[in-house]
């Protein structure tokens, strides 16, 4: 970090026809107070304390200049790295001059590859008297002189008062002027064009800074496997608040995005969370949600506080964040992206592994699909894991035909009931023993 710039910069007054207190606060700083004495004597050795905030909500390097009487005044640190919401003192000195002082000071913050002027503020320290120094003293005594004044002659005098007298009086009439409109002309005044002439160009290439986004959930839901069709791919980037705890839970979000995806007639095929791991806390989330279109219609998310005029996937996000108490600053941005999704490979291998929750909800959708009887929950939950997939067999032995496996039930049930007739899938696995 190089100060060279800094220490180099003039500082003069921002603004004109203004007094300075129109001078707003800093962006990222601001010079909480300016500690000087009012006024100082000639070659006194006059003490200076700036006080700077960081009002950012992150820590940085700050650092302070002044200038007085076209001087320029270093203070000690030359720069500090300053806490979010912390306060930092910087301190100078230098001989006062024999005329007033005014103190202008300027705080800087360090952003790469150079500081930044922030906030401003200034003080005046008025010239002292000289101190005189007694170097004797005597006494003189003074006695006054005494006038003898003398009574010459004295003469009454009478003061007779002034009578005014009204002589006569006069009316006079005033005439207003009337006035008269001698000649007219009519001015063209042609502004003046003024020619701009090109001296340069250059090109110049911005290239964005990459985020170093962390994977730390990547969530595929078991109707991935089994689902060919439209998707919408959603990616919404959040500004949560650094105090949250960093232990993501990963199974209970992707739970509840499953339950409230169901919630609104769609399906989550695919999870990934993404984090900024290059603060000390986590600022910055990036969420990819793939699933089965929601339609074009505004969402809202009723009784958690989500405001209603946003996409629905977005809805069901935040919704979601709020029920694992991530705390939300601010939505950075957030697009859908309409796709087509092909399935995931290796059905064979990860339909054993299919847990109970997955089977159960599989059982529940193939029997509103079919208008069947619908199995108690507490029938479905006291069932093991190999009765239910028994269960869902049956289901297919008695609605699909022969042609279409059993595990082939779910594929049919979750493209009818998404995106019609035609889009459903028929799986070919073996047949049930």
């Amino acid at each position: 970090m190089s100060l060279e710039r800094l220490t180099t910069a003039t500082i003069g007054l921002p603004i004109s026809g203004s007094s300075l207190a129109d001078i707003a606060l800093g962006a990222y700083t601001d010079i909480v107070s300016i500690i000087a004495p009012s006024q100082a004597a000639y070659g006194d050795e006059v003490a200076i304390e700036v006080r700077v905030r960081n009002i950012w909500i992150d820590s940085f390097y700050i650092a302070v200049t002044g200038r007085y009487n076209g001087v320029d005044v270093y203070f000690s640190p030359d720069y500090a790295n300053v806490g979010a919401g912390a306060t930092y003192s910087f301190t100078t000195s230098f001989t006062m001059p024999n005329k007033d002082v005014s103190l202008h000071i300027q705080s800087f913050f360090w952003s790469e590859p150079e500081w930044y002027q922030d906030d401003y503020d200034y003080v005046d320290i008025a010239l002292a008297a000289a101190a005189w120094q007694k170097l004797a003293s005597k006494t003189i005594a003074i006695t006054p002189e005494v006038v003898a004044w003398q009574k010459l002659a004295t003469k009454t005098v009478a003061i007779t008062p002034i009578t005014w007298q009204k002589l006569a009086s006069k009316t006079v009439a005033i005439t207003p002027i009337t006035w008269q409109k001698l000649a007219s002309k009519t001015v063209q005044i042609a502004p003046v064009a003024v020619e701009w002439q090109k001296l340069a160009s250059k090109t110049v290439t911005i290239t964005p800074e990459e985020v170093p986004w962390e994977l730390i959930q990547h969530t595929i839901s078991h109707f991935a496997y089994i689902y060919d069709g439209d998707v919408e791919v959603n990616i919404a980037t959040f500004k949560i608040d650094p105090l949250t705890p960093s232990a993501w839970a990963a199974k209970k979000f992707a739970d509840a995005l499953e339950s409230e995806a169901r919630k609104k007639g769609a399906r989550v095929l695919e999870t990934k969370v993404y984090v900024d791991t290059t603060p000390l806390l986590w600022t910055d989330i990036r969420i990819e949600v793939t699933g089965t279109p929601l339609g074009e219609e505004v969402g809202a998310a009723a009784g958690r506080g989500i405001a209603v005029g946003i996409a629905p996937w977005l809805a069901i996000i935040l919704v979601c964040l709020a029920i694992i108490a991530v705390i939300i600053v601010a939505t950075l941005a957030f697009k859908a992206i309409m796709a087509e999704f092909k399935k995931k490979p290796g059905l064979e291998d990860v339909k054993p592994a299919w847990g109970k929750e997955a089977l159960i909800l599989d059982i529940q959708d193939a029997e509103e699909y079919w208008e069947r009887t619908p199995t108690p929950v507490e029938t479905l939950e006291g069932m093991s894991e190999e009765e239910l997939r028994d269960l869902l067999d049956k289901i297919a032995e008695e609605e699909v035909p022969p042609e279409i496996s059993p595990w082939g039930i779910v594929a049919l049930v979750g493209g009818l009931g998404i995106l019609g007739v035609g889009a459903a899938v028929a799986l070919a696995t073996r047949p049930k023993e």
